[in-house]
């Protein structure tokens, strides 16, 4: 049996349609069983009450990152959670990762007098714009049994599609984000540890100064996977010092370093990605947020501009632009193999000493986190013994088929780029 997750976000004042929608999926899978196909339906109400260790929305989240398709409603609210849900499954399709299918449908019936709120409409109409501007359809409807019809249409034209996708990349048992997770935590014990104590030395509920993290490395040690690991930390330092910003993941940001231009055209093309990009998502928040910026610099790059711009950005790029929300930007300066091994080689001490510099001149929170150095091979083997339930002698032979004892050094670029080859290797065998 083929099983399609879809989940429904909506505000608690659309439950009639939510009733209604859970009766439709019922009434077709009647006829999809018959075809080897299920649709479960993932409703925030029907979910455990259960307390958490952490805020149940994160629950509700990892639920609509794993679904194939997101409906999302809106009439006259728009709340925190709804809007929530609706980014992280946008950003996320126009990533090419889950949801594949998302609906986003409007009530256009008129709204009861007392139950117009300007913000949440205005909210709504701006989500409106967006979806038109990136010349993407919606679903406009008056009645339930509208809504259910134009469901119907685009259901109808949805599974097939998946049904051929999920024959080419059978179900696993472990959850992907789960493993994804879990070799985050290799052999960065000593950046985070790093990270945790600068983050939360400089935290203030009142001065939301902007805090930068300096990550060095070569290419292929992960810079990738440790930024995501500090991400999932701060989320932890907030929510175990119950701070007023709140960090999600999806509040993640890369902007892309300028190169081979003048300084003044570099300044402003960073600028404008800031005031028109991420600006403009920011104010659609209620609650202060901690909005992290990412930025791949490559040393070989490296030219005499890039201190004078870094020495820019680090005293006045984000002044003034927002008083609420808490901006973490990380550097990440990527090295090739033979400079980020001799350290002390050009062009990576000049980087190194120019940074320095800077941040002896400025008094903004800046961190150097310690280099980055290789994965460790004895990580890999014991992440694929806990998480894929490989004994010894499996961990070994997937280590001479992809040559990890060859190249220990750069073990984990090499299960990045294979691990769904792993998974499904291993799953096709235990099914």
């Amino acid at each position: 049996m083929q099983q399609i997750d879809i989940f429904l976000a909506s505000s608690g004042e659309l439950k009639k349609q939510r009733k209604q929608i859970e009766v439709f999926i019922a009434r077709e899978n009647d006829t999809l069983t018959k075809q080897n196909v299920y649709l479960k339906l993932i409703l925030w109400e029907k979910e455990s009450k259960s307390i958490h260790r952490e805020r149940i929305q994160n629950k509700f989240n990892d639920l609509l990152l794993n679904s194939d398709i997101v409906i999302v409603l809106f009439f006259s609210k728009a709340g925190q959670f709804t809007l929530e849900e609706y980014q992280l499954a946008y950003d996320n399709l126009k990533n090419g990762k889950k949801p594949f299918f998302m609906f986003v449908c409007f009530d256009m019936n008129d709204i009861p007098q007392h139950n117009i709120i300007p913000s949440h409409i205005e909210k709504i109409h701006q989500i409106k714009q967006r979806l038109q501007h990136d010349e993407q359809l919606i679903i406009e409807y008056h009645s339930v049994a509208d809504l259910l019809l134009q469901l119907k249409m685009e259901l109808d034209n949805a599974i097939p599609q998946l049904k051929q996708h999920l024959q080419k990349s059978p179900v696993c048992r472990t959850s992907r984000k789960t493993i994804v997770d879990k070799y985050l935590f290799c052999n960065r014990e000593q950046q985070v540890d790093e990270f945790r104590q600068a983050f939360e030395n400089a935290y203030s509920p009142d001065v939301c100064l902007p805090q930068y993290y300096i990550i060095h490395g070569h290419e292929k040690h992960s810079h990738d996977s440790l930024v995501k690991r500090l991400l999932l930390e701060a989320r932890h330092i907030s929510e175990t010092n119950h701070w007023q910003h709140e960090v999600f993941s999806s509040n993640c940001y890369s902007v892309k370093w300028p190169i081979m231009t003048p300084f003044q055209t570099r300044q402003n093309s960073i600028t404008y990605t800031i005031k028109t990009e991420i600006i403009p998502k920011c104010r659609a928040f209620e609650k202060p947020q901690a909005i992290f910026i990412r930025h791949h610099i490559n040393a070989l790059d490296w030219d005499k501009i890039h201190g004078q711009l870094l020495q820019w950005y680090l005293q006045s790029c984000w002044n003034g632009l927002s008083d609420n929300h808490l901006f973490i930007v990380f550097f990440e300066i990527y090295y090739e193999p033979f400079f980020s091994q001799i350290m002390t080689g050009y062009p990576c001490f000049r980087i190194k000493r120019t940074i320095k510099k800077l941040i002896q001149n400025t008094n903004q929170h800046c961190k150097i986190l310690l280099q980055l150095p290789p994965i460790r091979y004895g990580f890999i083997l014991q992440w694929l013994q806990s998480d894929l339930n490989f004994d010894r002698d499996q961990s070994n032979k997937i280590s001479q088929q992809y040559k990890f004892s060859k190249y220990r050094k750069y073990a984990m670029a090499h299960i990045i780029d294979k691990l769904e080859e792993i998974e499904l290797q291993f799953y096709q065998k235990n099914q």
